[in-house]
């Protein structure tokens, strides 16, 4: 997967990110300017990477650093044991015994909080996903700095994956018939802007009008997706 480097003058760095993301692309972008203005690497680029690597990644590979999504404890175990600088990019495990940049998911919880408090709602709920420890800590600093002001947060959790359409739409009728059942004006978090579509989406199902009866809060910033119609 890597290749050898055959130019000793500059640094050879192996860059791994998920180029379908706003978060992945925005890395991406912020790597590329740094190499050319001020590091000057060789830069081998991955776009599609998931965190998930084969036990041969690593393999005959001679590079001098690694800017990556590390999903797999193992893949951190053969980093750390390979010598080779490396930088986590994801941030969803806290554990992986390597340095890291991510987002402060509690801090964005508490900031989604303060911002939706600041719009005089009294019925909350967060929308996130099952068994992913990034969302559970963004819903952890929402809830917190909600409750810091007398309040109940609700929440719904999806499946993080789901393996056919037909999950991907039971999924939705179920998130569909909790939010019918929200008391109405209520304002959401969603864990990420992929979330919030879908909880646009069933509002519109539901004739429900945002954002008087209903505001819907996303993180991550992707425009492209925030900018789809919610049925789309």
């Amino acid at each position: 997967m890597l290749a050898k480097n055959d130019n000793a003058s500059l640094p050879h760095v192996a860059v791994c990110v998920d180029k379908a993301r706003a978060y992945g692309r925005k890395v991406l972008q912020g790597i590329a300017d740094y190499a050319e203005t001020v590091g000057r690497w060789s830069l081998y680029v991955d776009p599609e990477a998931t965190g998930f690597y084969s036990a041969d990644w690593l393999k005959n590979w001679r590079g001098d650093g690694i800017l990556a999504y590390v999903e797999s404890r193992a893949t951190a175990r053969h980093l750390r044991a390979s010598g080779i600088p490396t930088v986590e990019l994801f941030g969803h495990d806290l554990d992986l015994k390597l340095p890291q940049v991510g987002n402060d998911d509690e801090a964005i919880g508490r900031l989604a909080a303060e911002h939706l408090l600041s719009c005089r709602f009294r019925h909350f709920a967060f929308c996130g996903y099952q068994k992913e420890r990034w969302s559970e800590r963004r819903r952890a600093g929402f809830e917190w700095a909600i409750g810091r002001k007398g309040f109940e947060v609700r929440h719904f959790l999806s499946a993080r994956r789901e393996a056919t359409l037909a999950e991907v739409q039971r999924d939705r009728e179920r998130l569909q018939d909790w939010l019918a059942a929200l008391p109405k004006p209520v304002a959401i978090m969603a864990c990420s802007d992929r979330h919030g579509h879908r909880i646009l989406d069933a509002f519109r199902r539901l004739k429900v009008v945002v954002p008087e009866e209903a505001a819907v809060l996303g993180v991550d910033n992707d425009e492209e997706l925030s900018s789809q119609p919610a049925d789309a």
